[in-house]
């Protein structure tokens, strides 16, 4: 939802525990190529008015570069940027870690929204704790704010920062200016003048009388490989955000993937991140796509998502794609653009709404660990958690970091995520006992063991011993060595908070990672 939009947050909770600490390991931290967007089948809250920028954290002041220039992986090493960080002393987040091994951020699952948006210190942050992808809103009416006028100067300066830190972008675009907006339809999300007009002209320059297109073709001209990947929309399922139809946004996403086909043609284009349904929205666009089956070469290569407050949504939103769109002979990837949980912190902002939908420190932390673990498992391509760094959302904040640099402990288990599940491919999930979920991965030389617990008090499970070395890794990663017992690792997993009428059991993750090959 937040892509310029806000959630509405939940009910207050206990008192924050202490925000953990972690050590990783560094690693060698030479510039690797970034980890691109495969150009394969792969907001919360957005709004119509632009995101506003953090202005607590001191911005991070890097050299522009020309505009179509493609970047080539990080330009200095990440541990520079956090050492450059550490000497001015206003990040704490970063005191106690390293930024993780080139390789242990080269996933694409791991995603993150706004890092580079926010202008300020989150950017190499989040690509020290392992975010591959950053998904950045470009506003159509913040762009080309006249017909013909552009304003580059920000996203310029972005993408600049961009070059020197390498995440994959995914752009988010929407905002219909009001001079495209036809009739008496507000403007931000309507669907805009000259749509249904031709793309492209006899010659095969793109038609003037179709705005959308002429945009689109602007911008990925300019931009070029420096985008990855483009979500078309932000919840166009939601009258929040597009005030058209199914059928209108079918043709909005038609547009797009024509233009893109030719300006961008290596970057995969998204059917726009939607709200968690029932899957009409998506079936309706599909049937306007696709009116005579089959639909490959069709319909877009990847389908996008935005999950809150249940990660058990994920399995169930990838299982839904699929079976919606089999009769269509696609398999689109699928992304989850959009993910998290709204919190209640004792130290946010005074003016923080806290609804009866917030969760814990430690409830948020425990969302991320298992959303990416389930993330996985369903073989989602990204899952990006909105967002980076707390922005004043309607009064919600949602960031993994605070606005004053300090970590929220969901920023610790972005991290041991990151750290401990990328790479990795799935073996499955299994339920030992009721409210226990265990779920496997086997990565380089390890197998890893998420486990966690759904219910209010705690359990005991054992995990089968497949090797001679096993830790116990914690949410903030923080790993204590086990003793087999009777052939198993035996862990204490913590209580869940209680689910009340609005959230879900969210219990902190327990890793038990087993040294040797699967």
């Amino acid at each position: 939802m937040p892509t310029s939009n806000a959630s509405t947050p939940t009910a207050p909770i206990q008192p924050r525990a202490p925000e953990p600490t972690a050590v990783g390991d560094a690693g060698t931290d030479v510039a690797p190529a970034p980890a691109r967007i495969a150009p394969t089948g792969g907001a919360r809250p957005a709004t119509a008015t632009p995101v506003a920028v953090s202005t607590t954290v001191p911005a991070v002041v890097l050299p522009t570069t020309t505009p179509t220039a493609s970047p080539g992986g990080e330009s200095l090493p990440l541990a520079t940027f956090w050492d450059r960080l550490r000497r001015l002393e206003y990040l704490p987040a970063i005191d106690h870690l390293q930024p993780l091994s080139p390789g242990a951020r080269a996933d694409p699952l791991f995603g993150v929204a706004e890092a580079l948006g926010a202008g300020d210190a989150a950017g190499p942050v989040m690509r020290g704790m392992g975010a591959a992808v950053d998904r950045l809103e470009l506003r159509w009416d913040q762009l080309e704010p006249a017909p013909g006028v552009y304003d580059f100067a920000t996203l310029d300066d972005t993408l600049a920062m961009n070059d020197q830190i390498g995440f994959s972008v995914l752009a988010v675009v929407d905002g219909t200016p009001d001079w495209a907006t036809p009739g008496t339809l507000p403007p931000g999300n309507a669907p805009p003048i000259g749509l249904d007009q031709p793309v492209f002209l006899a010659d095969g320059a793109v038609n003037p009388n179709n705005p959308w297109a002429g945009f689109l073709a602007t911008v990925a001209a300019r931009y070029g490989p420096r985008i990855d990947a483009w979500e078309i929309w932000n919840e166009p399922n939601s009258n929040a955000f597009w005030n058209g139809t199914p059928s209108q946004y079918a043709r909005l996403l038609a547009v797009a993937q024509a233009v893109l086909a030719k300006a961008a043609p290596s970057a995969p284009v998204l059917l726009g991140g939607m709200v968690s349904d029932d899957g009409v929205f998506l079936g309706a666009v599909a049937a306007a796509l696709c009116p005579a089956r089959p639909c490959a070469g069709v319909f877009p290569p990847a389908v996008a998502w935005h999950v809150y407050d249940n990660p058990a949504d994920i399995a169930r939103l990838a299982g839904l794609t699929r079976r919606l769109l089999q009769p269509y002979a696609v398999a689109p990837e699928v992304w989850i653009t959009e993910a998290n949980v709204p919190v209640d912190d004792p130290q946010a902002p005074d003016d923080a709404v806290v609804g009866q939908d917030a969760v814990s420190l430690n409830g948020q932390a425990a969302f991320v660990l298992q959303a990416y673990a389930l993330a996985r498992l369903a073989g989602v391509h990204t899952m990006v958690i909105y967002r980076a760094s707390d922005v004043d959302d309607q009064g919600h904040y949602w960031g993994l970091l605070r606005g004053d640099g300090s970590a929220r402990p969901a920023l610790l288990a972005y991290r041991t995520a990151a750290q401990r599940l990328g790479g990795t491919r799935a073996i499955g999930l299994s339920h030992p006992q009721s409210g226990v979920s265990v779920a496997q991965f086997c990565g380089d030389g390890n197998r890893v063991a998420v486990a966690w617990n759904d219910t209010t008090a705690r359990v005991d499970v054992a995990i089968p011993a497949v090797a001679a070395r096993a830790d116990a890794v914690d949410a903030a990663d923080a790993a204590v060595p086990l003793t087999p017992v009777q052939g198993a690792w035996r862990v204490a997993l913590p209580p869940a908070t209680a689910p009340t009428a609005l959230t879900v059991a969210l219990g902190l993750p327990t890793l038990v990672v087993q040294a040797g090959d699967c």
